[in-house]
Protein backbone atom coordinates (compact mmCIF):
# COMPACT_ATOMS: atom_id res chain seq x y z
CA UNK A 1 0.00 0.00 0.00
CA UNK A 2 1.24 3.45 -0.88
CA UNK A 3 0.22 6.30 1.38
CA UNK A 4 0.89 9.99 0.88
CA UNK A 5 0.38 12.50 3.67
CA UNK A 6 0.46 16.25 3.06
CA UNK A 7 1.03 18.74 5.83
CA UNK A 8 -0.13 21.59 3.68
CA UNK A 9 -3.85 22.32 4.12
CA UNK A 10 -3.82 24.38 0.95
CA UNK A 11 -2.45 21.45 -1.07
CA UNK A 12 -5.10 19.12 0.37
CA UNK A 13 -7.82 21.61 -0.57
CA UNK A 14 -6.46 21.98 -4.07
CA UNK A 15 -6.38 18.19 -4.53
CA UNK A 16 -9.96 17.89 -3.32
CA UNK A 17 -11.07 20.67 -5.66
CA UNK A 18 -9.27 19.03 -8.60
CA UNK A 19 -10.93 15.67 -7.83
CA UNK A 20 -14.36 17.31 -7.69
CA UNK A 21 -13.77 19.05 -11.04
CA UNK A 22 -12.57 15.85 -12.72
CA UNK A 23 -15.43 13.75 -11.39
CA UNK A 24 -17.97 16.41 -12.33
CA UNK A 25 -16.54 16.67 -15.83
CA UNK A 26 -16.70 12.91 -16.35
CA UNK A 27 -20.32 12.88 -15.19
CA UNK A 28 -21.28 15.66 -17.56
CA UNK A 29 -19.62 14.04 -20.57
CA UNK A 30 -21.13 10.63 -19.85
CA UNK A 31 -24.64 12.07 -19.82
CA UNK A 32 -24.70 11.79 -23.61
CA UNK A 33 -25.23 8.03 -23.28
CA UNK A 34 -27.89 8.30 -20.55
CA UNK A 35 -31.58 7.81 -21.26
CA UNK A 36 -34.90 9.27 -20.11
CA UNK A 37 -38.24 7.83 -19.10
CA UNK A 38 -41.30 10.04 -19.38
CA UNK A 39 -45.04 9.64 -19.47
CA UNK A 40 -48.48 10.72 -18.25
CA UNK A 41 -50.58 9.16 -15.49
CA UNK A 42 -54.36 9.05 -16.07
CA UNK A 43 -57.34 7.19 -14.65
CA UNK A 44 -59.73 4.94 -16.58
CA UNK A 45 -61.78 7.94 -17.74
CA UNK A 46 -58.73 9.69 -19.22
CA UNK A 47 -58.47 12.37 -16.51
CA UNK A 48 -54.89 13.16 -15.44
CA UNK A 49 -53.76 12.09 -11.98
CA UNK A 50 -51.59 14.68 -10.24
CA UNK A 51 -49.37 13.72 -7.31
CA UNK A 52 -49.06 10.02 -8.16
CA UNK A 53 -45.86 8.46 -6.84
CA UNK A 54 -43.59 7.10 -9.58
CA UNK A 55 -40.76 4.76 -8.55
CA UNK A 56 -38.16 3.28 -10.91
CA UNK A 57 -35.90 0.33 -10.00
CA UNK A 58 -33.18 -1.27 -12.10
CA UNK A 59 -34.10 -4.94 -12.33
CA UNK A 60 -30.61 -6.39 -12.62
CA UNK A 61 -29.30 -4.69 -9.48
CA UNK A 62 -32.57 -4.03 -7.60
CA UNK A 63 -31.38 -0.47 -6.99
CA UNK A 64 -34.04 2.22 -6.62
CA UNK A 65 -33.00 4.75 -9.23
CA UNK A 66 -35.57 7.49 -8.67
CA UNK A 67 -38.83 8.25 -6.89
CA UNK A 68 -40.97 11.31 -7.65
CA UNK A 69 -44.55 12.59 -7.99
CA UNK A 70 -46.38 13.58 -11.15
CA UNK A 71 -46.97 17.30 -11.75
CA UNK A 72 -50.30 19.10 -12.00
CA UNK A 73 -50.73 17.79 -15.56
CA UNK A 74 -50.07 14.20 -14.52
CA UNK A 75 -46.69 14.16 -16.25
CA UNK A 76 -43.41 12.72 -15.01
CA UNK A 77 -39.88 12.66 -16.44
CA UNK A 78 -36.88 10.70 -15.14
CA UNK A 79 -33.56 11.51 -16.89
CA UNK A 80 -30.08 10.13 -16.27
CA UNK A 81 -30.86 6.41 -16.66
CA UNK A 82 -28.17 4.00 -17.79
CA UNK A 83 -28.63 1.36 -20.45
CA UNK A 84 -30.55 -1.55 -18.91
CA UNK A 85 -33.91 -3.02 -17.93
CA UNK A 86 -36.16 -1.22 -15.43
CA UNK A 87 -39.32 -1.71 -13.36
CA UNK A 88 -41.72 1.23 -12.99
CA UNK A 89 -44.34 1.46 -10.23
CA UNK A 90 -47.14 4.04 -10.03
CA UNK A 91 -49.18 4.40 -6.84
CA UNK A 92 -51.95 6.76 -5.72
CA UNK A 93 -54.43 6.64 -2.84
CA UNK A 94 -57.72 5.09 -4.03
CA UNK A 95 -56.15 3.33 -7.03
CA UNK A 96 -54.52 -0.03 -7.60
CA UNK A 97 -50.74 0.00 -7.87
CA UNK A 98 -49.67 -0.10 -11.52
CA UNK A 99 -46.41 -1.94 -12.34
CA UNK A 100 -44.55 -2.09 -15.66
CA UNK A 101 -41.77 -4.72 -15.80
CA UNK A 102 -39.01 -5.25 -18.36
CA UNK A 103 -38.73 -1.68 -19.63
CA UNK A 104 -35.64 -1.92 -21.79
CA UNK A 105 -33.72 1.31 -22.38
CA UNK A 106 -30.93 1.60 -24.92
CA UNK A 107 -28.31 4.32 -24.57
CA UNK A 108 -29.31 7.95 -25.25
CA UNK A 109 -32.98 6.98 -25.66
CA UNK A 110 -36.08 8.91 -24.64
CA UNK A 111 -38.94 6.49 -24.05
CA UNK A 112 -42.56 7.16 -23.13
CA UNK A 113 -44.40 4.88 -20.70
CA UNK A 114 -47.93 6.09 -19.97
CA UNK A 115 -49.82 4.76 -16.96
CA UNK A 116 -53.57 4.15 -16.57
CA UNK A 117 -54.66 3.67 -12.93
CA UNK A 118 -57.70 1.61 -12.01
CA UNK A 119 -59.89 2.33 -9.02
CA UNK A 120 -59.32 -0.14 -6.20
CA UNK A 121 -57.37 -0.91 -3.06
CA UNK A 122 -53.73 0.19 -2.96
CA UNK A 123 -52.72 -3.36 -1.98
CA UNK A 124 -54.01 -4.65 -5.34
CA UNK A 125 -51.55 -4.60 -8.21
CA UNK A 126 -51.81 -4.45 -11.99
CA UNK A 127 -48.66 -5.68 -13.76
CA UNK A 128 -47.82 -5.35 -17.46
CA UNK A 129 -44.67 -5.97 -19.49
CA UNK A 130 -42.84 -3.04 -21.07
CA UNK A 131 -40.22 -4.87 -23.17
CA UNK A 132 -38.77 -2.95 -26.13
CA UNK A 133 -40.60 -0.09 -27.83
CA UNK A 134 -41.62 -1.05 -31.36
CA UNK A 135 -41.86 2.56 -32.62
CA UNK A 136 -39.82 5.60 -31.61
CA UNK A 137 -42.33 8.30 -30.64
CA UNK A 138 -40.24 10.83 -28.72
CA UNK A 139 -37.37 11.55 -31.13
CA UNK A 140 -36.85 11.92 -34.86
CA UNK A 141 -33.57 10.01 -34.90
CA UNK A 142 -32.96 6.97 -37.06
CA UNK A 143 -30.96 4.64 -34.83
CA UNK A 144 -29.80 1.04 -34.67
CA UNK A 145 -29.06 -0.96 -31.51
CA UNK A 146 -26.82 -4.02 -31.37
CA UNK A 147 -26.82 -5.86 -28.04
CA UNK A 148 -23.95 -7.91 -26.68
CA UNK A 149 -25.98 -11.08 -27.21
CA UNK A 150 -26.58 -10.20 -30.87
CA UNK A 151 -22.85 -9.57 -31.32
CA UNK A 152 -22.09 -13.10 -30.15
CA UNK A 153 -24.31 -14.57 -32.85
CA UNK A 154 -22.79 -12.58 -35.74
CA UNK A 155 -20.91 -14.86 -38.18
CA UNK A 156 -17.89 -12.50 -38.30
CA UNK A 157 -14.62 -12.03 -36.48
CA UNK A 158 -15.90 -8.80 -35.02
CA UNK A 159 -13.25 -8.24 -32.37
CA UNK A 160 -10.12 -8.87 -34.39
CA UNK A 161 -7.52 -6.29 -33.34
CA UNK A 162 -10.16 -4.69 -31.09
CA UNK A 163 -11.89 -2.79 -33.86
CA UNK A 164 -15.52 -1.89 -34.51
CA UNK A 165 -15.32 -1.87 -38.33
CA UNK A 166 -16.51 -5.48 -38.98
CA UNK A 167 -19.53 -5.05 -36.70
CA UNK A 168 -20.46 -1.62 -38.07
CA UNK A 169 -20.31 -2.99 -41.62
CA UNK A 170 -23.05 -5.50 -40.71
CA UNK A 171 -25.50 -2.81 -39.59
CA UNK A 172 -28.01 -0.87 -41.74
CA UNK A 173 -27.26 2.74 -42.83
CA UNK A 174 -23.50 1.98 -42.83
CA UNK A 175 -21.21 2.03 -45.87
CA UNK A 176 -17.44 1.41 -45.96
CA UNK A 177 -15.61 4.56 -47.06
CA UNK A 178 -11.99 5.58 -47.59
CA UNK A 179 -10.69 7.88 -44.90
CA UNK A 180 -13.36 6.75 -42.47
CA UNK A 181 -11.06 6.89 -39.46
CA UNK A 182 -10.52 3.82 -37.32
CA UNK A 183 -14.10 2.73 -37.89
CA UNK A 184 -13.64 2.83 -41.70
CA UNK A 185 -17.34 3.62 -42.18
CA UNK A 186 -19.72 6.36 -43.23
CA UNK A 187 -23.37 6.65 -42.24
CA UNK A 188 -26.26 7.28 -44.66
CA UNK A 189 -24.02 8.52 -47.47
CA UNK A 190 -21.90 10.85 -45.34
CA UNK A 191 -18.10 10.83 -45.33
CA UNK A 192 -16.16 9.11 -42.59
CA UNK A 193 -15.15 12.49 -41.13
CA UNK A 194 -18.81 13.08 -40.23
CA UNK A 195 -18.91 10.12 -37.84
CA UNK A 196 -18.45 10.59 -34.11
CA UNK A 197 -17.37 7.72 -31.89
CA UNK A 198 -17.95 7.47 -28.14
CA UNK A 199 -17.30 5.05 -25.30
CA UNK A 200 -19.87 5.17 -22.50
CA UNK A 201 -20.97 8.58 -23.76
CA UNK A 202 -17.47 10.12 -23.84
CA UNK A 203 -16.87 11.29 -27.41
CA UNK A 204 -13.63 10.77 -29.31
CA UNK A 205 -12.48 13.95 -31.07
CA UNK A 206 -9.70 12.47 -33.24
CA UNK A 207 -11.67 10.64 -35.93
CA UNK A 208 -12.44 7.39 -34.14
CA UNK A 209 -8.97 6.22 -33.10
CA UNK A 210 -10.01 4.39 -29.92
CA UNK A 211 -9.74 0.62 -29.76
CA UNK A 212 -12.78 -1.19 -28.40
CA UNK A 213 -12.92 -4.74 -27.08
CA UNK A 214 -16.40 -5.74 -28.15
CA UNK A 215 -16.40 -8.65 -25.70
CA UNK A 216 -16.78 -5.99 -22.98
CA UNK A 217 -19.58 -4.10 -24.79
CA UNK A 218 -23.19 -4.49 -23.67
CA UNK A 219 -24.62 -2.38 -26.48
CA UNK A 220 -23.50 -0.63 -29.64
CA UNK A 221 -25.82 2.29 -30.46
CA UNK A 222 -25.63 3.87 -33.90
CA UNK A 223 -27.42 7.07 -34.95
CA UNK A 224 -27.32 7.73 -38.69
CA UNK A 225 -30.01 10.39 -39.35
CA UNK A 226 -31.36 13.46 -37.49
CA UNK A 227 -28.74 13.59 -34.77
CA UNK A 228 -29.53 16.12 -32.04
CA UNK A 229 -27.69 19.40 -31.48
CA UNK A 230 -25.32 18.21 -28.75
CA UNK A 231 -23.41 16.10 -31.29
CA UNK A 232 -20.88 17.84 -33.53
CA UNK A 233 -21.24 15.46 -36.48
CA UNK A 234 -24.05 13.87 -38.45
CA UNK A 235 -23.30 10.25 -37.59
CA UNK A 236 -22.65 8.89 -34.11
CA UNK A 237 -22.03 5.53 -32.51
CA UNK A 238 -21.52 4.71 -28.87
CA UNK A 239 -20.21 1.55 -27.20
CA UNK A 240 -21.69 0.92 -23.75
CA UNK A 241 -19.62 -1.22 -21.36
CA UNK A 242 -20.94 -4.23 -19.51
CA UNK A 243 -21.42 -4.02 -15.74
CA UNK A 244 -22.17 -6.34 -12.87
CA UNK A 245 -25.58 -7.31 -11.46
CA UNK A 246 -26.89 -9.31 -8.52
CA UNK A 247 -26.19 -12.55 -10.39
CA UNK A 248 -22.70 -14.04 -10.71
CA UNK A 249 -21.75 -14.68 -14.30
CA UNK A 250 -18.60 -16.01 -15.94
CA UNK A 251 -17.61 -16.56 -19.55
CA UNK A 252 -14.69 -18.12 -21.41
CA UNK A 253 -14.25 -17.87 -25.18
CA UNK A 254 -11.60 -18.68 -27.78
CA UNK A 255 -11.41 -17.65 -31.42
CA UNK A 256 -8.92 -18.79 -34.06
CA UNK A 257 -8.23 -17.85 -37.66
CA UNK A 258 -5.95 -20.20 -39.60
CA UNK A 259 -4.44 -19.75 -43.06
CA UNK A 260 -4.79 -23.51 -43.62
CA UNK A 261 -8.38 -22.74 -44.63
CA UNK A 262 -7.44 -19.78 -46.88
CA UNK A 263 -6.72 -19.78 -50.61
CA UNK A 264 -3.39 -18.75 -52.12
CA UNK A 265 -3.06 -15.25 -53.54
CA UNK A 266 -2.87 -15.19 -57.35
CA UNK A 267 0.64 -13.64 -57.44
CA UNK A 268 2.14 -15.78 -54.66
CA UNK A 269 3.77 -19.17 -55.14
CA UNK A 270 2.69 -20.34 -51.72
CA UNK A 271 0.26 -19.28 -49.02
CA UNK A 272 1.41 -16.90 -46.35
CA UNK A 273 1.16 -18.22 -42.81
CA UNK A 274 -1.60 -16.38 -40.99
CA UNK A 275 -2.63 -17.42 -37.50
CA UNK A 276 -4.73 -15.43 -35.11
CA UNK A 277 -5.65 -16.51 -31.59
CA UNK A 278 -7.95 -14.55 -29.26
CA UNK A 279 -8.77 -15.48 -25.67
CA UNK A 280 -11.43 -13.88 -23.47
CA UNK A 281 -12.14 -14.55 -19.81
CA UNK A 282 -14.77 -12.43 -18.01
CA UNK A 283 -16.59 -12.46 -14.67
CA UNK A 284 -19.22 -10.25 -13.04
CA UNK A 285 -21.45 -10.20 -10.00
CA UNK A 286 -22.22 -8.47 -6.70
CA UNK A 287 -19.67 -7.30 -4.15
CA UNK A 288 -22.43 -6.15 -1.79
CA UNK A 289 -25.85 -7.31 -2.96
CA UNK A 290 -28.14 -4.49 -4.17
CA UNK A 291 -25.29 -1.99 -3.66
CA UNK A 292 -21.91 -2.63 -5.27
CA UNK A 293 -21.02 -4.74 -8.30
CA UNK A 294 -18.01 -5.69 -10.42
CA UNK A 295 -17.17 -6.66 -13.98
CA UNK A 296 -13.73 -7.75 -15.16
CA UNK A 297 -12.46 -8.96 -18.54
CA UNK A 298 -9.10 -10.35 -19.62
CA UNK A 299 -8.38 -10.40 -23.35
CA UNK A 300 -5.33 -11.91 -25.03
CA UNK A 301 -4.31 -11.85 -28.69
CA UNK A 302 -1.55 -13.91 -30.30
CA UNK A 303 -0.76 -13.18 -33.95
CA UNK A 304 2.11 -15.24 -35.43
CA UNK A 305 2.21 -14.68 -39.19
CA UNK A 306 4.13 -14.00 -42.41
CA UNK A 307 3.87 -11.59 -45.33
CA UNK A 308 5.34 -11.93 -48.83
CA UNK A 309 6.54 -8.75 -50.56
CA UNK A 310 6.82 -8.72 -54.38
CA UNK A 311 8.80 -5.92 -56.07
CA UNK A 312 10.20 -5.18 -59.58
CA UNK A 313 13.98 -4.63 -59.87
CA UNK A 314 16.18 -3.52 -62.83
CA UNK A 315 17.53 -6.28 -65.10
CA UNK A 316 21.27 -6.85 -65.72
CA UNK A 317 21.01 -5.08 -69.11
CA UNK A 318 19.35 -2.04 -67.52
CA UNK A 319 22.16 -1.84 -65.00
CA UNK A 320 24.59 -1.58 -67.95
CA UNK A 321 22.55 1.25 -69.43
CA UNK A 322 20.59 -0.78 -72.01
CA UNK A 323 16.88 -0.05 -71.57
CA UNK A 324 15.72 -1.59 -74.84
CA UNK A 325 13.67 -4.14 -72.88
CA UNK A 326 11.31 -1.31 -71.99
CA UNK A 327 10.25 -1.07 -75.63
CA UNK A 328 8.81 -4.60 -75.51
CA UNK A 329 6.32 -3.77 -72.76
CA UNK A 330 2.59 -3.54 -73.44
CA UNK A 331 3.03 0.18 -72.82
CA UNK A 332 6.51 0.86 -74.26
CA UNK A 333 8.87 3.25 -72.48
CA UNK A 334 11.32 5.36 -74.56
CA UNK A 335 14.39 7.00 -73.02
CA UNK A 336 14.78 10.54 -74.42
CA UNK A 337 17.42 13.21 -74.17
CA UNK A 338 15.91 16.02 -72.04
CA UNK A 339 17.90 18.65 -73.99
CA UNK A 340 16.79 17.65 -77.49
CA UNK A 341 13.70 15.54 -76.72
CA UNK A 342 15.09 12.90 -79.14
CA UNK A 343 15.44 9.17 -78.41
CA UNK A 344 18.92 8.38 -77.18
CA UNK A 345 21.07 6.48 -79.72
CA UNK A 346 21.75 2.83 -79.17
CA UNK A 347 20.08 -0.50 -79.41
CA UNK A 348 16.47 -0.07 -80.57
CA UNK A 349 16.74 3.68 -79.84
CA UNK A 350 16.62 3.03 -76.14
CA UNK A 351 20.26 2.43 -75.18
CA UNK A 352 21.88 4.97 -72.88
CA UNK A 353 25.64 5.21 -73.51
CA UNK A 354 27.94 5.31 -70.52
CA UNK A 355 28.96 8.94 -71.26
CA UNK A 356 25.30 10.01 -71.03
CA UNK A 357 24.74 8.65 -67.50
CA UNK A 358 23.30 11.02 -64.93
CA UNK A 359 25.99 12.91 -63.04
CA UNK A 360 24.72 13.16 -59.48
CA UNK A 361 27.69 15.25 -58.35
CA UNK A 362 27.14 17.89 -61.01
CA UNK A 363 23.40 17.90 -60.43
CA UNK A 364 22.67 17.68 -64.17
CA UNK A 365 19.90 15.71 -65.89
CA UNK A 366 20.85 13.86 -69.06
CA UNK A 367 17.84 11.71 -69.89
CA UNK A 368 14.17 11.12 -69.15
CA UNK A 369 11.74 8.24 -69.60
CA UNK A 370 8.51 8.45 -71.57
CA UNK A 371 5.62 6.03 -71.93
CA UNK A 372 4.62 5.45 -75.57
CA UNK A 373 1.33 3.84 -76.48
CA UNK A 374 1.52 1.07 -79.09
CA UNK A 375 -0.08 1.83 -82.44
Amino acid sequence: MFRYTSRNAGARGACRLLAIVLLSGSSLFAQESLSTLRGTVTDASGAVVAGAVITVNEQGTNIRVRSLRTDSQGNYEIPGLKYGTYRLEAAMEGFRKFVVDDIRLSSSQIRRVDVVLEVGAVEAEVTVSGQAAAIETEQGKVSVDLSGQQYKTLPIAGNRYSGTAPVLAALPHVQPVAGGGFSGAGFSGQTGSQVHMAMDGVKEETLNTQTVNLEAVEELKLTAVNNTAEYGRIGYFDTVSKRGTNRFHGELSYYQQNSAFNSRSFFERQKTRDLYHMFNVSASGPIFRDKTFFYVLWNGERVPGQTFRTRNVPSEAMRRGDFSQLLGLSSPVVIRDPLTDQPLPGKRDSHQPAQRHYDAGAGEVYSRAEHRRPR
